[in-house]
């Protein structure tokens, strides 16, 4: 197993994607905290009061439209019913099969609740994913992130694309909220706000999404190609 794939399949382990997403609204709220803090203390002393006000209410939009858009699209699995079916998988497959490696059986012990290192996910692949059952069981493990067609590419492109349009909206809504609390014209500005979020959107996450779109079908035509070359 070469060393890109092995750092992809640690990253896709379940139960670190569990964590992290236990861990994401605090370090997202801390993050907010701290850049409202800095941004406050570096204002001028007749400007610190509207600046405070205005990093609260964008970062407020901001990470309350992006923490609901993850909950709803993506449907996140409570990190202890992960670890319940990451117990059950690898029970299933230990009890089907005999295991000979006793680093593979240790490897295997942790992974029904802990994070496995990027070298036991090698050790892992290097000894099980040469057999279909042993694959099976890896993939049921740690499963593949890769759509199976074009047409659930282009679905998770356009969740990716709304994931992404909800937080810069919440943005825009939070930073019309500030200048609603502290300025006087503050409808005024409501276009360039809706501008600035728009092209925030547009080159930052859209045309990324559809960039990544298009170099992944482009890489699978590319090895699609090298096999029939190939046989």
């Amino acid at each position: 197993m070469n060393t890109i794939r092995a750092i992809g399949k640690t990253l896709d382990q379940k139960i670190l994607i569990g964590k992290l997403n236990n861990v994401v609204p605090r370090v997202l709220t801390a993050s907010a905290v701290i850049c409202t803090v800095s941004n406050t203390i570096q204002a001028p002393s007749d400007e610190k009061k509207s600046i405070f006000i205005k990093n609260v209410c964008i970062w407020s939009g901001t990470i309350l439209s992006a923490l609901a858009a993850t909950k709803v699209l993506n449907k996140n699995t409570p990190l202890k019913n992960i670890v319940n079916g990451q117990k059950q998988i690898v029970e299933n497959f230990v009890g089907t099969n005999t295991l000979k490696d006793t680093s593979v059986k240790n490897i295997l012990e942790k992974a029904k609740s802990k994070v496995l290192s990027l070298n036991e996910v090698k050790i892992l692949y290097n000894n099980l994913d040469k057999t279909e059952k042993g694959s099976e069981f890896l993939e049921k493990l740690i499963p593949s992130p890769i759509a199976k067609n074009f047409k659930e590419e282009i679905k998770e492109v356009g969740k990716l694309s709304i994931l992404g349009l909800l937080p810069v909206t919440g943005g825009v809504l939070g930073g019309i909220s500030g200048d609603k609390l502290i300025e006087k014209n503050w409808i005024k500005k409501i276009p360039n706000k809706i501008k600035e979020g728009f092209y925030q959107y547009f080159a930052n996450i859209f045309l990324c999404n559809v960039g990544a779109i298009g170099a992944l079908s482009l890489m699978k035509n590319v090895k699609s190609k090298s096999v029939k070359m190939a046989g």
